[in-house]
């Protein structure tokens, strides 16, 4: 049996589509189908039924006067709940580029039921335990934590000057808001702190408190919005010291540059003016200049025109590079400008997050198929390998037929990629009237 499929009728023109051809256009609607149906996920994250499992996710621990620095929870000589772990969390690559790191608690906690106070777990301390935990309350250390995408901050332990002693607080009160069937507030309240004694047992507690609330869901993160509730106002100072610096450091090692090229380039134009003296030399004195320009044709600036059109050893691959590096140009030009528009919000089911994805995806690709000069799907065609003059003839725009069967696959990606484009859009801006998913990018804890 022919594995080939018969030949579909376009305007006037027979296309016949391979099994190859065909899967490719399976996928192109099975990708069109996955983003007209991403509004039915949103509508259906978030919400929980009585008694559902909530995970308390937690993130990562590090030394409050320094955010970058940061390490996984569980660094720390911490202990989790008894609850039968589950699987790791699965980071989104904007997650990983931040720094997130989340680990199952093995806390049980469950819509709207309340928990009074509970062990989960004990720590005994040994020597190393005991140093860890020193070590992490005097650099003030705090952790940071999750539930239902919602971040919560806590300090480790505290630090008595009076008698230089340290202890760590054992118990954390998680007070929760729900309206209908949505969590929109969480707050924790550390209590309980026991001082850290060599071979002392340590038992972690927690508490659930459930609260009605009158916060909308599409409300529920105006307070980590609200700049009087991280009281920015005093570190503004060293952030404006920071900009100040970077741009002194910038200038210096700019006006460092130009000084060292200046005294080269300055020897190098002495040497090149004796040309003009030449003409006006005879005898050995002649003789004797025309070594020395030899000599000096060897080295100097004017050696990097020659090497600049020099064709390189592997262009085809070179050109696939700069077209990838045009792409890759694209979309941080892209995420630059969506930053400047407004608020980016990057959680994982947000819509912001949605659209931010599709054009990732999609316009690098379609601005290849505009402007193949930088298609990587097209190298031998790129404008860099046009520049070595290397088999132009294969190029669809020269009358080429390597490329036919690719160009006509990529006109329907195209197509499909603008179309799915604009119903994301449409699908977006249709949710977003009825659900506000406003969950910011790089939120720090309240001082």
């Amino acid at each position: 049996m022919s594995s080939a499929i018969p030949p579909v009728a376009v305007g006037k023109k027979q296309v016949s589509f391979s099994e190859a051809g065909a899967r490719k256009m399976r996928f192109i609607v099975a990708l069109f189908e996955k983003s007209l149906s991403s509004e039915k996920c949103i509508l259906s994250y978030f919400q929980y039924q009585d008694n559902e499992e909530v995970v308390l996710w937690m993130n990562t621990v590090g030394p409050y006067d320094n955010r970058q620095e940061t390490y996984t929870y569980l660094s720390l000589p911490f202990c989790v709940g008894p609850k039968a772990s589950i699987s790791h969390y699965h980071e989104t690559l904007g997650e990983a580029l931040l720094g997130v790191e989340l680990e199952f608690s093995g806390l049980d906690i469950l819509f709207k039921a309340p928990v009074a106070k509970t062990t989960y777990c004990d720590i005994t301390l040994d020597s190393a335990k005991l140093q860890a935990f020193i070590y992490a309350v005097k650099n003030r250390y705090w952790y940071q934590m999750y539930i239902d995408g919602l971040p919560i901050w806590g300090i480790v332990g505290e630090h008595d000057e009076s008698d230089n002693s340290y202890y760590l607080w054992t118990h954390k009160k998680f007070e929760i808001g729900y309206n209908g069937n949505r969590i929109v507030d969480v707050n924790l309240t550390s209590e309980v702190k026991t001082k850290l004694v060599l071979n002392q047992k340590i038992f972690l507690t927690y508490e659930v408190i459930w609260k009605p609330s009158t916060v909308r869901f599409e409300e529920r993160f105006d307070k980590y919005l609200d700049p009087s509730f991280f009281q920015h106002r005093a570190s503004l100072n060293i952030h404006w010291f920071s900009i100040f610096n970077s741009f002194m450091m910038v200038i210096f090692l700019v006006g460092l540059v130009s000084m060292i090229l200046m005294r080269t380039l300055r020897k190098d134009y002495a040497r090149y003016s004796k040309d003009e003296e030449m003409d006006d030399m005879v005898g050995n004195e002649w003789q004797i200049v025309q070594v020395e320009r030899d000599l000096g044709d060897e080295y100097g600036w004017k050696q990097v025109h020659g090497d600049v059109f020099r064709p390189p050893t592997h262009t085809l691959l070179f050109s696939a590079l700069v077209g990838t590096g045009h792409q890759v140009a694209v979309v941080v030009l892209c995420v630059i400008l969506f930053a400047i528009m407004g608020e980016l919000y990057t959680e994982a089911q947000a819509i912001t997050y949605k659209q931010l994805q599709t054009h990732t995806y999609i316009t690098p690709t379609t601005l290849s198929k505009i402007n193949p000069d930088y298609s990587t799907a097209y190298p031998r065609c790129g404008k860099e390998y046009k520049n070595f003059d290397h088999m132009l003839w294969l190029c669809p725009a020269n009358g080429g037929t390597e490329f036919s069967d690719q160009s006509s696959w990529d006109s329907a990606l195209l197509s499909t990629e603008l179309i799915a484009q604009l119903k994301a859009v449409q699908r977006a801006r249709a949710v977003a009237k009825r659900l506000g998913l406003l969950v910011p990018t790089g939120v720090e804890p309240p001082d």
